[in-house]
C-alpha cells in the first residue's frame, strides 16, 4: 500500500510502486482532469502540482510522491466554488487545453508564494500573471 495526499485527501493505494502517477490518478482515483498526452513528459497534458511544483505525472512513479502533497486540476477549487482558472475552462477539468491551467496556477504560485487553491484571486491578478509569463519558454 502506498500512502498519498491527493487534493488534501489522504489515500491508500494498492498498486505497483513503479506505476505512473497519471494512471493512479485516472484509473484508481477517477480524477480524469489530468490527461494523457505524449507519455514522455513533453506536452504537459499530465501536469499536476507536487508540493506546489508543476510535475509531469506520466513519468513520475507513484512511489516518488508517497507522503507528498499532490494537487490536480480538480483540487484547485471546489464543486460549489470553482477557482477562476477552472471557470475560464468551463468546469473543474480543462476540456481542450490540457496542461494550461496547471501551468498558470504554477505561474501564480511562483509570483505570489501562495498555493493557488488557497488564494482568492481576482481577474486582475490572473490577467497580470498571464502577462508576466507570456515571455517564458516552457522547459
Amino acid at each position: 500500500m502506498i500512502s498519498l495526499n491527493i487534493n488534501d485527501s489522504k489515500q491508500q493505494i494498492d498498486v505497483s510502486p513503479d506505476t505512473p502517477l497519471l494512471w493512479v490518478l485516472r484509473e484508481q482515483l477517477g480524477l480524469t482532469g489530468t490527461k494523457f498526452g505524449c507519455g514522455i513528459s513533453q506536452c504537459g497534458a499530465c501536469t499536476v502540482h507536487v508540493d506546489g511544483v508543476p510535475t509531469r505525472s506520466c513519468v513520475v512513479p507513484v512511489s516518488a510522491v508517497a507522503g507528498r502533497d499532490v494537487t490536480t486540476i480538480e483540487g484547485v477549487g471546489t464543486q460549489d466554488k470553482l477557482h477562476p482558472l477552472q471557470e475560464a475552462w468551463g468546469g473543474a477539468g480543462e476540456p481542450g487545453t490540457p496542461g494550461i491551467a496547471p501551468a498558470l496556477t504554477a505561474a501564480i504560485f511562483s509570483a505570489t508564494g501562495t498555493r493557488v487553491r488557497k488564494l482568492p484571486i481576482s481577474q486582475y491578478d490572473l490577467d497580470l500573471s498571464i502577462e508576466e509569463t507570456e515571455h517564458v519558454t516552457p522547459s
